[in-house]
């Protein structure tokens, strides 16, 4: 195409940015004149030589890196194809389709070189899309691939969930082989997989897909009455043939359509008593059993094979059934108990109000079958106390959240919600005439009459004289008559409407995974756009017009919806509207989906083709300007060809080398291709796009998908297994896992006019952050420099060194912006380090508080970071309630700064991808100790705790990071010591002679004993005595372990302390380590008994040189369950090789007995020493980028030193988390000094 002369008056589209225009003769030069630049738009010759002579150069001289490449590029492939068929929901029976055959290509070619890895996607697939029939398919796909079957067996029980999935694997693998009728023998691997497989299924699981049908039972039917002759008054005359002789018997067209149709009507009489008998399906429950020769559980394989129960004890011991005998099922017939489901319930009880309620008031109604059968609740007229009941499920956000529902399910329920108003519409109407329904009748069954429509009420009464005409208008008036006997009214149906448009905004901010990285939304505006879209009639729109509701939903109007919510789910993304003339530019968004389709909507959108923008210029544009995006998605009603040519690989060649093109189109005619690993075409405008963009948009993805078998705790294989117990070094038992992360928050702002901001974040929002944050192993660090830098870095300009150094290592940003500039350092001195690279070239004069902004923004090397800054800009109208005594600590310093910090202002409010900014208000207060102080800011807090929190979920609860609450097959018990212990250990800076030389003098076959007043940090000591045990050095090149660690702290939670509890942990974690472990006691005797019995077994196990150690913090706490103190768990005596170190408290009872023991050592903390006190203060200080002073006239460290309770961790530590939360930079020496702290601890 010769875009010079057929686009001659075009002007291209702005994709991300606004154009700048060209200077006519200086080529690239940029001029400020306002006319709009016409751009040539052809494809260099020379670039399509280019493209077509770098494929041919490759030649047959593949290297290594290539071939990585290439397979790389197959496993992009088949997780898109996995991804797509999320989109379109393939099927993947016969005849094979597009996405079947292009499955079964790529894993040919990966199995290759990585067939591990086809298994992965298919639990992937299942476990993480829930996508049921590709992960089926892989995994039949896999059996029949020979270098797949040896890792099948491992991921089978892992990626199947159901008995359906187990039967389609078998199904498919038979279409598959491609042996026609006759059963192809299923491989070896297939046969132990499944078998494995079968023993994990619950006997409710397998009733429910045990039907009859799959067993070729016939239907049971209720035995139907024979047809009676019609009476004559039925019939509707007495002479049935009376009508013949009037005119309307004269047509034989219209007689013999209505022959045909008495017939239609007397046929489901006759037939309704036949029962035909299904053939027996060989992949079912029973045929599958008997096919693999499945014997266990004996209990549920005899009863899906119909078996008798033993008759008596002989045969009953040669079942191998569990329990006891039962005499009184002998001879029975065994069945699986039946599965209690809402269907089974529905099915049995009817679509009731009654039995509805009862779903209801029960909770047994999940929240998607409450969204499906919202029509069948309001018709069956359930309570008003019920309907409360669901439209508080519906506005309730951690309910709608839990259900994982995107929003196009809430609007099919708003769809139904609209039929359901239709309806009632249609019973306020008056019933129509008999010969209203006649002349519907006659239309709708083609029996027309020529002159009908004039016929008089005569000519009417001979057509109820015709038999079948009259049962039909006898059954019409019937089913009106039952459609006006509605049991709602329209203010439950309007109550409904608004729970539902308050779902879908709940379902748009918190369901709808988020995209990464940029995305280019464009949607197509071409005449074929505004056809009705035959999918979208289950689509219903909550806020829509009365008038608005009964048209039909366009394709546009699905894509705009579409689009909108891929806008609201993007990291960074602009909508641009293609194939018209009308709207240059990307369109304004607010990011609120519903209202976004609207202003959509509203845009005047008309199609000129002289100047029509498509969206090959659009992608022209973004190679011309050198603009990068992750993403590019076309909203289409049809695939376009022209833009999978030239227009992309140019792009991909100088601009963006792994951009992803994904084309929806509203439907797709023909075969089509998935060759591309970067160019996918989609039919069907589904929410699952969404799911798909955000999985495949993930630069992660891979790697993720590569490690899904640890992530989901998959057995490693047996060979590996084997291996590492060969070598040796894997320790007796495991080390506990690293689990807490730290997130550092650093709060920007002038210091003068913030203080009560600031005041909120750190005493209220940051403690409430922690507190939600501890249960997932996030420590939250506030870094707020109100008050931290000292003196000696303050006379050498360090402070903007400081700042920026604890900008640059903070993961999130919060940045508060009044009306004052801040303090601007005369100079910039900084060390040559990277991160501060782009201050070379950035402006002089510019205050710290805007340094620091632009520094997490433009500094971090993460391109993700932006999404961590948060930017909360306080409204100018409160300056106007501040009186005029206080106004200037408020006001801006100058007219330089006010310029300087309203273009601030505007830059970030302009600023693409960061998470957050807005504007709050307040109220002056009043002065509180020397210092003015705002109100009224209970909105601005909860919005940065929302803000934070969400993005705490979004990057490190929802990441590729650890997930603490991933391992379900983890005991919670063993998660909360490891978690404790770790947060205990890291809290260890002091005391380190005395954990070497503690370490250094154990010996087995002994008890140490570490005592300690009440705070003296026994708890932090024992923790780090635990890692310094397990980091000891192996002697003599043994790479085994030297010690094995079992630890237990009673201060974990209050139910740790419990004797039955510990001791129950101990002994299950020793029996791991056994071959032949014995069975867990159920009493407390038989725990203590077994608890030493397991100390001298376990030391039996130990290779040379290896001890076992069991640390238990505050045994003097352990207690029985009736709440008193109990130590006679304790073993009398310790095997050689084991070692017992408990901590008790100084003046408990239990360590005065324990003294008289001659296999007990004594280890006394005592007080902190001085330096351990100055290093315990820095390093607390230190995680919030705070120091005391320590120089010779302003020594403040001194001060803390000589307090009284200082010798005491636990009083350092509440001294420093006071001096964070309440001290300032002018009264930080007075809090130490004064009376704010009490001498004693």
């Amino acid at each position: 195409m010769d875009h010079n002369t057929q686009k001659e008056a075009h002007i291209p589209c702005c994709a991300l940015e606004q154009l700048q225009p060209t200077a006519e003769g200086e080529g690239d030069e940029i001029d400020s004149t306002d006319v709009m630049p016409e751009y040539v738009l052809t494809v260099p010759e020379d670039a399509l030589k280019e493209q077509s002579t770098e494929s041919d150069s490759l030649g047959p001289e593949m290297t290594v890196d290539s071939q990585e490449q290439d397979v790389k590029a197959h496993k992009l492939m088949l997780l898109n194809l996995v991804c797509c068929s999320l989109v379109e929901g393939s099927k993947f029976g016969s005849p094979e389709g597009d996405m079947r055959q292009s499955l079964e290509k790529v894993c040919e070619k990966l199995a290759e070189s990585e067939p591990e890895f086809i298994l992965k996607a298919a639990l992937y697939a299942r476990q993480e899309l829930n996508i049921r029939s590709t992960a089926n398919f892989l995994l039949a796909l896999s059996s029949h691939l020979l270098p797949c079957r040896p890792h099948l067996r491992r991921y089978f029980s892992h990626t199947v969930q159901l008995p359906s999935d187990w039967m389609e694997v078998a199904r498919l693998y038979q279409s598959l082989a491609k042996t026609g009728k006759a059963l192809a023998p299923l491989p070896a691997c297939l046969r132990a997989g499944m078998t494995d497989k079968f023993r994990q299924f619950l006997p409710y699981q397998l009733a429910k897909y045990n039907t009859r049908k799959s067993r070729g039972k016939k239907r049971r039917r209720p035995k139907t009455k024979k047809p009676t002759v019609c009476s004559q008054k039925e019939k509707g005359s007495n002479r049935p043939d009376a009508w013949r002789k009037h005119k309307l018997g004269r047509f034989r067209h219209f007689v013999l359509k209505l022959k045909a149709l008495e017939e239609k009507f007397d046929k489901p009489l006759e037939s309704s008593t036949e029962h035909p008998a299904t053939s027996r399906d060989p992949f079912s429950l029973k045929a599958l059993i008997q096919r693999l020769h499945i014997s266990e559980p004996a209990q549920h394989v005899m009863s899906l094979l119909g078996r008798k129960y033993p008759s008596d004890l002989h045969a009953f011991s040669r079942s191998r059934l569990p329990g006891p005998w039962d005499p009184a099922l002998a001879g029975t017939r065994m069945k699986l108990p039946e599965p209690h489901t809402w269907e089974r319930v529905l099915s049995r009880r009817g679509n009731t109000a009654k039995a509805w309620e009862e779903l209801i008031s029960a909770g047994n109604l999940p929240f998607m079958a409450m969204l499906r059968n919202l029509r069948n609740i309001l018709r069956a007229g359930v309570s008003e106390r019920h309907h409360q009941r669901l439209l508080d499920r519906l506005e309730n956000q951690e309910s709608v959240i839990r259900s994982r529902q995107l929003p196009f399910r809430f609007l099919a329920a708003c769809r139904a919600i609209q039929q359901l108003e239709e309806e009632l519409e249609r019973t306020e109407k008056p019933l129509p005439s008999n010969g209203e329904i006649i002349k519907r009748i006659l239309k709708v069954h083609g029996l027309y009459v020529p002159g009908m429509q004039s016929w008089t009420r005569k000519d009417l009464r001979f057509c109820m004289e015709i038999p079948v005409i009259f049962r039909m208008v006898k059954r019409e008036k019937k089913k009106l008559l039952k459609f006006r006997e509605v049991n709602y009214s329209r203010a439950i149906l309007q109550r409904y409407r608004q729970a539902l448009e308050t779902a879908v905004g709940i379902a748009v901010r918190h369901n709808v995974p988020a995209i990464p990285g940029r995305t280019l939304i464009l949607i197509s505006c071409a005449g074929e756009m505004r056809k009705p879209y035959m999918r979208g009639g289950g689509l219903g729109w909550p806020s829509a017009e009365q008038e608005d509701r009964n048209k039909p939903l366009t394709v546009l109007d699905v894509a705009f919806l579409l689009g909108s919510m891929v806008y609201s789910a993007a990291e960074q993304a602009q909508v641009l509207l293609c194939d018209q003339s009308t709207v240059l530019g990307p369109v304004a968004m607010t990011g609120a989906v519903l209202k976004d389709v609207h202003h959509l909507q509203a845009q005047k959108i008309e199609c000129d083709y002289k100047t029509c923008v498509d969206a090959s210029d659009i992608i022209m544009d973004l190679i011309t300007r050198r603009q990068e995006v992750d993403t590019i998605l076309l909203l289409n009603e049809a695939p376009q060809d022209t833009l999978r040519g030239s227009c992309l690989w140019l792009y991909r060649h100088h601009v963006a080398p792994h951009c992803l093109f994904v084309n929806v189109c509203s439907r797709v005619q023909g075969e089509r291709s998935f060759d591309s690993a970067t160019e996918i075409v989609m039919s069907g405008f589904s929410e699952q796009v969404l799911r798909f963009m955000a999985e495949c948009g993930g630069s992660r993805f891979l790697e993720h998908v590569g490690k899904i078998d640890k992530i989901h705790g998959l057995p490693e294989p047996r060979e590996t297994v084997t291996a590492k117990q060969e070598v040796g070094v894997e320790p007796l038992i495991s080390a506990p896992k690293t689990r807490w992360r730290s997130v550092k928050v650093f709060v920007s702002s002038t210091f003068r006019d913030m203080h009560g901001e600031r005041d909120l974040l750190i005493r209220s929002v940051f403690p409430e952050l922690r507190a939600r944050a501890a249960p997932f192993c996030l420590a939250i660090e506030d870094i707020d420099l109100r008050w931290g830098i000292t003196e000696h870095e303050a006379q050498r300009n360090k402070q903007l060194e400081l700042c920026l150094s604890e900008v640059a290592r903070s993961h999130l940003f919060v940045g508060i912006l009044g009306e004052r500039y801040g303090h601007i350092p005369r100079e910039y001195l900084l060390p040559d380090e990277p991160q501060y690279e782009w201050l070379k070239s950035y402006p002089a004069g510019r205050s710290i508080t805007e340094l620091e902004a632009v520094q997490f923004l433009n500094g971090c090397k993460d391109p993700s970071a932006k999404s961590g800054a948060f930017f909360y800009l306080r409204e100018p109208d409160f300056l106007g309630t501040v009186p005029e005594a206080w106004r200037a600590d408020f006001a801006t310093e100058s007219e330089e700064a006010k310029v300087r910090m309203a273009d601030l202002k505007e830059r970030l409010e302009k600023h693409e991808g960061l998470a957050s900014v807005g504007r709050y208000t307040c109220q002056w207060g009043g002065v509180a100790q020397g210092r003015p102080y705002v109100k009224g800011l209970e909105e601005f807090g909860a919005r940065v705790l929302r803000d934070l929190w969400e993005s705490l979920c979004h990057h490190f609860l929802q990441g590729d990071g650890p997930k603490v609450n991933g391992e379900l097959k983890e005991p919670e018990e063993n998660i909360l010591q490891e978690s404790f212990q770790e947060l205990q250990q890291k809290r260890f800076c002091a005391r380190t002679k005395l954990l070497q030389a503690t370490a250094a003098q154990l010996r087995g076959g002994s008890i140490c004993v570490v005592s300690g007043e009440c705070g003296q940090g026994k708890t932090v000591f024992l923790a780090a005595l635990a890692q310094e045990l397990r980091a000891k050095a192996p002697r003599h090149g043994d790479p085994a372990p030297l010690y094995h660690i079992v630890a237990h702290f009673t201060r974990a939670r209050p139910d740790q302390a419990s004797v039955q509890v510990m001791l129950g942990r101990l002994c299950a974690l020793l029996r791991k380590q056994l071959k032949q472990p014995p069975a867990p006691p159920t009493s407390y005797r038989g725990l203590v008994a077994q608890f030493s019995a397991l100390l001298h077994s376990v030391a039996q196990s130990l290779k040379r040189r290896q001890s076992l150690v069991v640390l238990i913090d505050g045994a003097d706490l352990i207690h029985a369950a009736g709440g008193q103190l109990v130590s006679d768990w304790l073993p009398e005596r310790l095997p050689q090789r084991v070692s017992l170190i408990i901590s008790v408290s100084e003046e408990s009872a239990l360590l005065s007995s324990l003294k008289r023991r001659k296999d007990v050592t004594v280890i006394s903390l005592g007080p902190l020493d001085p330096p351990d006190r100055v290093v315990m203060v820095r390093k607390d200080l230190a995680l919030y980028g705070k120091k005391l002073e320590e120089s010779p006239f302003n020594n403040q460290m001194r001060l803390v030193l000589l307090k009284r309770g200082s010798k005491q961790p636990l009083y350092l530590m509440l001294l420093t988390q006071d001096l964070r939360l309440f001290a300032l930079y002018e009264k930080v020496r007075g809090l130490v000094w004064g009376g704010g702290w009490a001498s004693s601890s």
